[in-house]
């Protein structure tokens, strides 16, 4: 099976575990994913957080790490997927795992609950591990109760939002990890004349390296200055 030619759905070959950062607060989480792309029996999780916590990075992160590992994945981001066939689920627990990014798209149609409901079930009797990203814990009467009670016996963890004081740290790392090169005063510059959002800063610092690979120039405070104006 090939997810390339059955679905249309970009994946960033970027996210990998080692290249999320995170603090003591998603060490537990980070360290139990670990253990289960290595292992050999399937484990079902369920992965809630705030908007722009990283779900997404997480999720495109397992799936590449199960490729290094030569075995079989996808990615599945319901934002996209919801405006297609439910039965698209039919057999992916053919895979070594499937992750599906936002849980909550399933609110409003009972077809794909009652198709995710049957992957649940397929992937329990296989060896495929199931990996669901939602912006909101558990809730009740969202879903049918069936699939209410399979969600409930998956392994249930919250990923921490990068907090403020986190966001020089993890801009500096995820910079690093990205071949950009930024200094203290670059970012110090961004993080307090921009957006607090990480996802959306480190958006932008990408724009700025790009820029500055076809200008020849170094990414100084003037320079992230004179980018910030012709982008804006």
């Amino acid at each position: 099976m090939s997810k390339q030619l059955i679905f249309p759905f970009d994946s960033d070959q970027y996210p990998k575990i080692n290249n999320f950062f995170y603090t003591s607060n998603n060490e537990v989480l980070i360290n139990i994913i670990k253990d289960s792309i290595c292992a050999d029996n399937n484990e079902n999780f369920f992965i809630y957080g705030e908007r722009d916590s990283g779900k997404s990075f997480l999720l495109q992160a397992i799936c590449n790490e199960y490729s290094v590992n030569g075995r079989k994945s996808i990615y599945i981001p319901m934002a996209k997927a919801i405006n297609m066939q439910a039965n698209m689920l039919e057999n992916l627990n053919e895979l070594d795992a499937v992750c599906i990014d936002d849980f909550t798209k399933f609110y409003h149609s009972t077809e794909w609950q009652i198709s995710f409901f049957n992957l649940i079930n397929q992937c329990v009797l296989s060896k495929c591990s199931l990996y669901v990203s939602s912006d909101e814990g558990i809730s009740e009467g969202v879903v049918f109760t069936d699939l209410m009670s399979r969600i409930k016996k998956m392994h249930v963890y919250e990923v921490k939002k990068i907090a403020d004081g986190e966001l020089s740290q993890a801009l500096k790392f995820c910079a690093e990890r990205n071949g950009i090169n930024l200094n203290n005063e670059v970012i110090n510059y961004l993080t307090t004349r921009e957006t607090r959002i990480f996802n959306k800063l480190f958006l932008l610092i990408k724009e700025i390296d790009l820029l500055s690979a076809q200008e020849k120039r170094k990414i100084t405070v003037p320079f992230v200055k004179e980018m910030l104006n012709r982008i804006n």
